[in-house]
C-alpha cells in the first residue's frame, strides 16, 4: 500500500470514529431516503389524484375513522414484514463489507464520503424510516380506535373537516408510497455492495494465483541452472 493511500485510509477511519449522538446519527441516515426531484414530481401528482379521490368519493361516501384504521392495519401487515427483510439485508451488508471488500469501501470516495459511508447510513436511515412507520402505526391504531367513529374538528365546518381529512390521508399514503419506492434504492444498494464484494475476491484470487505462478516459474528457473 503506497504512502498516498495510507494516508487516506487512515483519515476516513478516523472520520468513521467521530462520536455523533444518536439525534445526529438519524438525521444523516434519514437523508439517504428523501426523494429525488423526479420521485418528487411524481409523488406531488400522486398526491393531488389520491386527494381528489378521497375528496370526491371515499370521505362523503364513507366511514372515515374506521375505513382509516383498516387502511393502517392493511399497511402495517405489509410494512412489519418489510421491516425484517430490511433488518436482514442490513446484515447482509455488513457480511459483505468485510475483508478486502471494507478497505476498497472505505477508501473510494463518492463527493465528501466514502462508499462505506453512504452504504451504512442508508441502511441505517431506511431501517429507522420503517421503525418509525410502525410506531406511528401503532400510536395512530391507539388513539383513533378509542375515537368515536363520527367524531369530527367541532370548530370547523362539514366539508372542512372531510377537506382536511382527505388531505391528512392522502399524505400519509403518499408517505407510504414514498417508502415502498425507496426498497428500490435498498436493492440497488445491495446488489452493489455483493459486486464490490464479488470484484474484490476476483482480484484477490487473481493476485494470489500470480504470485504463485511467478514462484513456480522462479523456481523452474533456479532448477535450470542446477549442473
Amino acid at each position: 500500500m503506497n504512502r498516498e493511500k495510507y494516508d487516506k485510509l487512515r483519515g476516513n477511519v478516523e472520520s468513521l470514529l467521530e462520536k455523533k449522538s444518536s439525534s445526529e446519527l438519524i438525521k444523516e441516515g434519514l437523508r439517504f431516503t428523501f426523494p429525488t426531484k423526479g420521485r418528487s414530481v411524481f409523488l406531488f401528482i400522486f398526491l393531488l389524484v389520491i386527494f381528489l379521490l378521497y375528496h370526491s368519493f371515499f370521505i362523503e361516501n364513507g366511514d372515515v375513522i374506521k375505513n382509516y384504521l383498516g387502511l393502517v392495519k392493511e399497511i402495517n401487515e405489509i410494512v412489519i414484514p418489510t421491516f425484517a427483510v430490511i433488518i436482514t439485508g442490513y446484515a447482509i451488508f455488513q457480511a459483505l463489507a468485510n475483508g478486502t471488500a471494507l478497505i476498497t469501501l472505505i477508501t473510494v470516495d463518492e463527493g465528501e464520503k466514502t462508499k462505506f459511508e453512504i452504504y451504512n447510513k442508508f441502511f441505517f436511515g431506511i431501517s429507522i424510516l420503517y421503525l418509525f412507520i410502525i410506531v406511528f402505526n401503532l400510536l395512530i391504531y391507539i388513539i383513533f380506535s378509542n375515537v368515536p367513529s363520527d367524531w369530527s374538528i367541532p370548530f370547523f365546518t362539514s366539508k372542512t373537516n372531510n377537506t382536511l381529512a382527505a388531505l391528512l390521508i392522502s399524505l400519509y399514503i403518499v408517505f407510504i408510497i414514498h417508502s415502498l419506492i425507496e426498497l428500490k434504492s435498498f436493492v440497488y444498494n445491495l446488489y452493489q455492495c455483493f459486486k464490490i464484494n464479488a470484484t474484490t475476491a476476483g482480484i484477490e484470487y487473481l493476485k494470489n494465483l500470480n504470485e504463485v505462478e511467478r514462484q513456480r516459474k522462479k523456481a523452474l528457473e533456479e532448477e535450470e541452472k542446477k549442473p
